[in-house]
């Protein structure tokens, strides 16, 4: 069951202009988040203060408002990950004069005496060691209709990385549970997160990739009581060798991944995009679509402009100014924003 392209399209978008007016030079787009239950979609990230900011997308992503600040008047702290809870409130890491997590508020629900939009902050907690340690939080989700999250996060040991899965638990009036899972085995990025609470049982998986010889996507598994490693080595791309690509990847369900790669050359001008789906059984990539040509996305550099997500069966690869998307039956594929 490979999704396929039906077809491929190009649009615009004046998101790129209108962050480069409010954010300035050197921002960092983090992620993209789509609202509860609504048609509004939401960009955070961070300016080149380490100050975060959210803008609300209508469904043409266009910009309708740039948010800095809580309904306090408390400027925002630097965004490392949010996400979207099933009560459409947002949860997530920042960092202020130390690593928190914080719970937020459906920002997206507006009334219709309401003129702007409103974040506040419901709670937070600071972090505690080894995960305040972190140089990298890349993921977190939630345990539906309960108080638990895991938070994926990236530990260096010298210049090597190592991946963190920390499960908290809240416990009102009582102090709360940390619980970490770190992988000391062998380093790896880590990019991508999956989790699920099976009868309060945790299952998660944490991918990425390393590279040698080749490049290989990797996998951090904890299934029932077994944890370990899995990896798979991705089809070879000519801009590898010369270090001009970028891959992300999103792991959907246990059995179910896509890796995306663009294939670059110099200038920031990606001559091929591909998309793979993971296939556990045989072990292998599958391509599911490559889009040719020479792209420029405009970006400042690879590894901080340029990320994979998706959103309510949406697929993003998140640029700054371009936008080509396909419908991939129930998924579309948006490279660049």
């Amino acid at each position: 069951n490979i999704p396929q392209f039906e077809e491929v399209r190009e649009s615009s978008s004046t998101i790129g202009n209108y962050l480069l007016d409010n954010a300035g030079d050197n921002f960092e787009v983090k992620g993209i988040l789509q609202g509860y239950q609504s048609n509004y979609l939401i960009i955070y990230g961070n300016t080149n203060s380490n100050k975060g900011f959210i803008v609300i997308l209508d469904e043409n992503y266009e910009p309708l408002e740039y948010i800095t600040q809580y309904n306090t008047g408390t400027a925002f702290g630097e965004f490392q990950i949010l996400n979207v809870a099933e009560d459409g409130n947002l949860y997530g890491i920042d960092i202020t004069s130390q690593p928190r997590f914080i719970m937020l508020n459906n920002i997206t629900l507006k009334t219709p005496s309401q003129s702007e939009f409103t974040v506040r902050l419901r709670q937070s907690y600071n972090l505690p060691s080894p995960l305040s340690t972190a140089s990298e939080y890349f993921a977190i989700t939630k345990a539906v209709g309960q108080g638990k999250y895991l938070i994926g996060a990236t530990i260096m040991q010298g210049n090597d990385p190592y991946q963190i899965a920390t499960e908290l638990t809240i416990n009102v009036g009582a102090e709360n549970d940390w619980v970490n899972y770190q992988d000391t085995t062998s380093p790896f990025v880590g990019q991508s997160m999956w989790a699920s609470w099976n009868e309060n049982v945790l299952n998660f998986k944490i991918g990425g990739y390393v590279e040698g010889s080749s490049l290989f996507y990797v996998e951090y598994q904890k299934i029932g009581e077994n944890i370990g490693k899995w990896n798979m080595e991705l089809p070879t791309v000519s801009g590898y060798s010369e270090g001009y690509y970028y891959m992300d990847s999103i792991i959907l369900n246990e059995n179910t991944a896509y890796v995306g790669i663009f294939d670059g050359g110099e200038y920031q001008t990606f001559e091929n995009i591909y998309l793979y789906k993971i296939d556990y059984a045989n072990n292998q990539a599958v391509q599911i679509e490559k889009i040719e040509g020479s792209i420029t996305v405009q970006v400042l550099s690879y590894e901080d402009r340029i990320k994979f997500t998706i959103t309510n069966g949406t697929v993003f690869f998140l640029g700054k100014q371009r936008l080509i998307y396909g419908s991939v039956n129930d998924l579309i594929l948006n490279v660049g924003i």
